[in-house]
């Protein structure tokens, strides 16, 4: 796991005793969670440059998909601050290749497909 990678999961796991942003409990679990992040890896990410993830909370899969590839800006829509906070507070991605937006979609203005 790439060290980036890593300081995400120990932070969701730190954020997680307190706000419950999923079922993990390890950082095994989590380690889990983002291997399922990484399937979305092998898809064609041709043409793509912007992705918005709708409910990301603890930042599954944005955050381990931006650090991975760079060159696609991922926005985190969460309609809980508190919930957000971990993924805004990351280290993990570049600072250009990740963002926080608060709100819920209907409201932010985004069309839901």
């Amino acid at each position: 796991m790439r060290p980036e990678i890593l300081r995400y999961a120990e932070l969701l796991l730190e954020w997680n005793r307190t706000i419950s942003l999923t079922g993990a409990q390890t950082l095994e679990q989590i380690e889990g969670l983002i291997a399922d992040a990484d399937a979305l890896i092998a898809a064609s990410w041709n043409g793509i440059a912007t992705v918005i993830d709708i409910g990301s909370g603890g930042g599954l899969p944005a955050v381990p998909l931006a650090v991975t590839m760079p060159q696609v800006r991922f926005t985190l829509l969460e309609a809980n601050a508190r919930c957000g906070a971990p993924s805004g507070q990351t280290l993990a991605a570049p600072p250009d290749a990740i963002g926080l937006l608060l709100g819920s979609a209907g409201r932010s203005g985004c069309a839901v497909l």
